[in-house]
């Protein structure tokens, strides 16, 4: 795998983004991570060599996102901090980080997706130890027992990222075929 500036700065760019949402949950004000996630975007999408297929991948898993945060957070799995009093079920800065982790998963996190099974393990572990130290930065809280609501997280995650990259594959696939 050749490793240049874009892949870089994609990766970077998710782990600074995320810092600043779990900040901007502490600090009960969605700004921070929401305006560090837009000018991340924005330059996401003028360096991106595949900006439209990084579009239509953000629709899609930010869609999924936002539906499995507000069923977790329906059925109390999970509680978000910062909520917005607005139509959305899960705060601003958590809507932003999945933008922003969507567009990660065909370029930084893309290694991936010829590896299923470990595909499914980081997702499974990736995904509750980050939103564990989110719960440790007061950005959300657990359900009790904290087990029940890790295993929930866990499961949904380990069929999310192998899923996303089978589409994110055919996506891919089929606009290299159209060029």
């Amino acid at each position: 795998m050749k490793i240049n500036f874009f892949f870089v700065f994609n990766f970077i760019g998710l782990q600074l983004v995320w810092a600043a949402c779990a900040y901007a949950a502490v600090e009960q004000d969605a700004s921070l991570g929401v305006i560090a996630a837009i000018i991340y975007l924005a330059l996401h999408f003028s360096f991106s060599p595949h900006a439209s297929v990084d579009f239509i991948i953000l629709v899609g898993v930010t869609s999924i996102g936002l539906l499995l945060d507000s069923l977790n957070q329906t059925f109390e799995v999970v509680s978000f901090y910062a909520s917005n009093a607005s139509f959305l079920a899960i705060p601003y800065w958590l809507l932003t980080l999945w933008m922003v982790f969507a567009v990660s998963l065909p370029h930084s996190l893309y290694w991936l997706h010829r590896k299923p099974l470990i595909a499914m393990l980081a997702g499974a572990f990736g995904s509750i130890s980050s939103y564990y130290a989110g719960s440790r930065f007061d950005a959300l809280s657990f359900a009790e027992p904290l087990w029940q609501s890790l295993l929930v997280f866990s499961l949904e995650w380990a069929l999310l990222l192998p899923v996303s990259y089978y589409f994110i594959k055919r996506l891919k696939d089929s606009n290299t075929s159209r060029s």
